[in-house]
């Protein structure tokens, strides 16, 4: 059996599993840049996973 809409459903899933987080991941960056004058190195080290967020501490 072939299942013709297959493909679609395949775009679908792909759309939905890497455009929704990283929809989520542009707009989190706009409104911490934009709105509450974050840094990009404290917006990067908050979508990465650092702790440090200001970056006023030295290892």
């Amino acid at each position: 059996m072939n299942d013709e809409h297959t493909e679609r459903r395949y775009l679908l899933y792909f759309l939905l599993s890497w455009g929704l987080p990283t929809l989520v991941i542009i707009i989190l960056v706009i409104v911490l840049l934009g709105g509450y004058s974050w840094s990009i190195h404290s917006v990067y080290g908050l979508v990465r996973g650092d702790v440090r967020r200001f970056g006023s501490e030295q290892c």
